[in-house]
C-alpha cells in the first residue's frame, strides 16, 4: 500500500526556486513539495489558463503529468528529451561503469535508456568522462561562475568583518578614554 504524504490532497502553487527550478508549494501549510518538473508544469499551467488552478492537488497534478509525460515519448521522443530542460547533461555511461556513475549521482532515464545529471551537480566534474566537451565546458562555466559568486560573498562577509572589528576598537578606545577623564578616576 502506497503511503501518502501528508499534503498529496491539498491544493498546491508553483513557486520559481534556486536554478531556475520551478518548486511545487502546498497551498495550505505553504511548505515545499518537489521541484516541479515540466510536465507538471504544464499540467498546473494547463489548470491554470482555465482558472481552476485553485483546486489541483499534488497528487493529481503528478499523475496527469505521468500521463502526458508517457503520451509524449510515444508521440515525440525528441520533444520528450528536450523537456528535461537546459540544467540537464546527457551521459554516454558504459554498463560496466554504472554504479561508479550513480555514486556520482548520475541518474538513468529508463524510456531513453540514458543516463544524466544536472549542470548544479558538485559531482558532475567527476563525470566528465562521459560528457561531450560542450557540455564540459557547461559544468566549467557554471562552477566558475559558482566560485566567482563565493569569492564575491566571502569578500563582502570579511569587509564585514573587519568593518565591525575596527568599530569594536574604537568603542573599547573611547569607553577607556571616558572612564579615565571621570573625576573619581582622576589622582
Amino acid at each position: 500500500m502506497a503511503k501518502h504524504k501528508p499534503c498529496d490532497h491539498h491544493p498546491i502553487y508553483m513557486k520559481e526556486g534556486n536554478n531556475n527550478f520551478i518548486n511545487m508549494m502546498c497551498k495550505l501549510c505553504d511548505s515545499y513539495i518537489k521541484h516541479a518538473s515540466h510536465y507538471e508544469q504544464k499540467v498546473y499551467e494547463k489548470y491554470r489558463m482555465n482558472n481552476e488552478h485553485n483546486f489541483v492537488t499534488v497528487k493529481q497534478c503528478i499523475e496527469e503529468a505521468q500521463e502526458l509525460k508517457a503520451e509524449t515519448f510515444h508521440l515525440d521522443p525528441e520533444q520528450y528529451i528536450d523537456a528535461f530542460g537546459n540544467n540537464v547533461i546527457w551521459l554516454d555511461v558504459h554498463y560496466r561503469n554504472k554504479e561508479l556513475a550513480k555514486q556520482y549521482k548520475a541518474l538513468w532515464e529508463p524510456r531513453l535508456k540514458m543516463w544524466y545529471t544536472y549542470v548544479n551537480n558538485q559531482q558532475a566534474i567527476k563525470l566528465i568522462e562521459w560528457m561531450t566537451q560542450q557540455d564540459i565546458d557547461r559544468v566549467y562555466d557554471y562552477r566558475h561562475k559558482e566560485e566567482t559568486l563565493n569569492a564575491q560573498y566571502r569578500s563582502i562577509i570579511n569587509t564585514k568583518r573587519g568593518t565591525l572589528e575596527h568599530n569594536k576598537e574604537g568603542i573599547v578606545d573611547n569607553v577607556d578614554n571616558l572612564a579615565g577623564n571621570e573625576p573619581w578616576n582622576q589622582r
